[in-house]
C-alpha cells in the first residue's frame, strides 16, 4: 500500500480562494459594426456631505457624444446632445440615451462628455470603438468641493492637470477584483507618466471593485491645447489587457474601461 502524506497538517486552514476571470476575448479581432448604434448610461455627481463623499443624480446635465479625434466637440465633431431630466431622477443617476448614430459600417470612434455648471467635466472613452449599442455609460462628475477636499486625504491634484477613472474588467465585463495583481500604466509620448496618485476605489466601497481613480495626470499645456493623448494599459498577473489611447483634458476627468480584447 502506498501512503501519500497530506500537503498540510489536518487542522491547517484551507487554501485561499483563487479568483477566476474570463480572458477568452484576448487577442481577438473586432467584429463588424451595426448600421446604427446608441449609447445609454447615467449622469451623476460626487458631492461632499457630513458623512463623506456621496453619489447623487445629476439633474439637467448635458451629455454630448463627440468624435474621438476632436478636443472641442463643435459643429460636425458633435454627433449628439442630450439633457438629463430636471427633477425626479433615481438615486443611482439620471438616465440618458443618445439618438441612433450611423456608423457607415465602420466602428464608431467616439467619447461621451458630461457637463453641468461648475462640475468637473467628464470625458468617457469606451474600451474600443463602438460597433453595437452600449449600455451603462458612467457619466460621473466631481463637484468643486470634492476636488478642493482631496488635499485633506493626501491627494495631489494640481490645477491644469486631469484625473482618471479606470474600470478593469474581463471579457464578460465583470470587474477584475484581484487588485493586488493588477498593474495600470499610463504613457504619454511613449514615456510612463510619473507623479500621479492611484487609489483602488474598492477600499472605499466594495461595489467599486475593479475601479481605480488616478489623480494629477498631466493634460494639455493650455486652453488652446487642452488635452494630452494618453495610452492606458494594464496587466493582470501575466496577462496584458488591450491598451488604447484616450485624451486627458485640463481640469477634467477622463473615464475608460480596460478589457483583455475587443
Amino acid at each position: 500500500m502506498v501512503v501519500i502524506p497530506p500537503d498540510a497538517p489536518p487542522d491547517a486552514p484551507p487554501d485561499a480562494f483563487e479568483p477566476t476571470f474570463d480572458f477568452t476575448c484576448m487577442g481577438n479581432t473586432q467584429g463588424a459594426a451595426a448600421a446604427n448604434v446608441t449609447l445609454a448610461g447615467f449622469a451623476a455627481e460626487v458631492t461632499v456631505t457630513l458623512q463623506g463623499p456621496d453619489l447623487q443624480p445629476s439633474h439637467a446635465a448635458t451629455v454630448e457624444t463627440c468624435k474621438a479625434s476632436s478636443t472641442t466637440c463643435l459643429t460636425t465633431d458633435k454627433l449628439d446632445t442630450q439633457t438629463t431630466a430636471a427633477t425626479g431622477c433615481p438615486a443611482t443617476g439620471c438616465p440618458f440615451t443618445t439618438a441612433s448614430l450611423a456608423t457607415s459600417g465602420s466602428p464608431l470612434d467616439v467619447y461621451v462628455k458630461t457637463t453641468k455648471g461648475t462640475n468637473r467635466p467628464t470625458y468617457i472613452y469606451p474600451a474600443s470603438p463602438v460597433i453595437a449599442n452600449v449600455m451603462n455609460v458612467p457619466g460621473v462628475m466631481f463637484t468643486p468641493a470634492v476636488i478642493a477636499a482631496l488635499g485633506q486625504f493626501g491627494v495631489t491634484q494640481n490645477a491644469g492637470n486631469g484625473n482618471m477613472l479606470i474600470a478593469v474588467t474581463d471579457c464578460a465585463n465583470m470587474p477584475i477584483t484581484d487588485s493586488a495583481n493588477v498593474v495600470i500604466v499610463l504613457k504619454q509620448n511613449g514615456q510612463v507618466v510619473q507623479g500621479t496618485d492611484t487609489f483602488d476605489l474598492s477600499q472605499a466601497d466594495p461595489q467599486l471593485a475593479g475601479t481605480y481613480a488616478i489623480f494629477n495626470v498631466p493634460a494639455g499645456p493650455s486652453a488652446g491645447a487642452p488635452s494630452a493623448v494618453t495610452e492606458v494599459s494594464a496587466t493582470y498577473k501575466t496577462k496584458a489587457l488591450r491598451a488604447h489611447n484616450v485624451s486627458v483634458f485640463r481640469d477634467a476627468t477622463t473615464a475608460t474601461q480596460l478589457r483583455p480584447g475587443f
